[in-house]
Order: structure tokens, then C-alpha cells, then sequence
């Protein structure tokens, strides 16, 4: 019996830092604070000028940054790009496809230290928030909610 096994593409650093840069502009237009999360925040903690490597960008938004207004803004500039694709909007999440690259916003609903006094950092010409202290975020990733 032939076994499956399903492989993960890892996008290039072009390809990630440009969505990176689209989420993060969006995000601001719609006037949503948000940190970076995931495997690029990781890249970002380590400051070691590696290059983004990753399977999807993983952005992290506060449930109460998200109101009526927002949400709405948010999602009119997101339809209205010809470059998003599988656009998907819940109260845990909005999901989508930019340029190909797979992103995940996950709307925290919970109070988490790390979340609420994030750390800034640059990467090339831009800032970008990470939770602090990133090693106990890193430690709980999979669990916030």
C-alpha cells in the first residue's frame, strides 16, 4: 500500500517578505495593531539576518482591536485586491492567499503577557512587533487562543 505523505512548501524570502509587507499595511489601513507570530517571528527574535523561511505568514490580532468597523474595513480592503485569493473570515481567524503565500491572522481572545507588551524589531527598512518575552510565547505557540 503506497503511502501519502504530504510535504509543506516552504516560500521564499521574497515571496514572504513581500506578503509580510502587504499584511502589515492592510492590517495598518484598517487600523488593527498586530504582531508577527509563527516561524518569522522567530527569524525576527533572532536577529541574525537570516532569511524568512516559512510555510505561511503568521500574524497575531487582539479579539477587542476588532470591531464592527474594523473588521468591515478590513474586509473591503482585502476583496478588493486582485492578488488575495481564498479570502475566509471567522471569530478565530481570517485566513487567506496572497501572490500564493498562505496567511493565517489568529484573533486572540485571551490575556497573554507576551501579547500584551509586545517587542519591536526591525527587519531591513521596517519595524515589526513580536510578542515579549518571545521565549515564553515560543514555549506556548500552539496553545494560544
Amino acid at each position: 500500500m503506497e503511502q501519502t505523505q504530504k510535504t509543506t512548501r516552504l516560500y521564499s524570502h521574497d515571496e514572504l517578505y513581500d506578503a509580510l509587507l502587504f499584511v502589515q499595511d492592510i492590517l495598518d489601513r484598517a487600523a488593527i495593531p498586530c504582531l508577527v507570530l509563527g516561524d518569522v517571528a522567530n527569524t525576527l527574535f533572532l536577529q541574525d539576518d537570516s532569511e524568512l523561511k516559512a510555510p505561511k505568514i503568521e500574524i497575531g490580532i487582539k479579539k477587542t482591536e476588532m470591531t464592527t468597523d474594523h473588521v468591515g474595513m478590513l474586509n473591503d480592503l482585502l476583496r478588493g485586491n486582485s492578488a488575495v485569493e481564498e479570502l475566509e473570515f471567522s471569530n478565530k481567524y481570517i485566513r487567506f492567499v496572497y501572490k500564493e503565500v498562505p496567511i493565517f491572522i489568529k484573533v486572540i481572545k485571551n490575556r497573554y503577557k507576551f501579547i500584551d507588551d509586545p517587542d519591536l524589531r526591525m527587519y531591513f527598512i521596517e519595524e515589526f512587533k513580536i510578542p515579549n518575552p518571545f521565549q515564553q510565547y515560543w514555549k506556548m505557540r500552539n496553545f494560544i487562543q
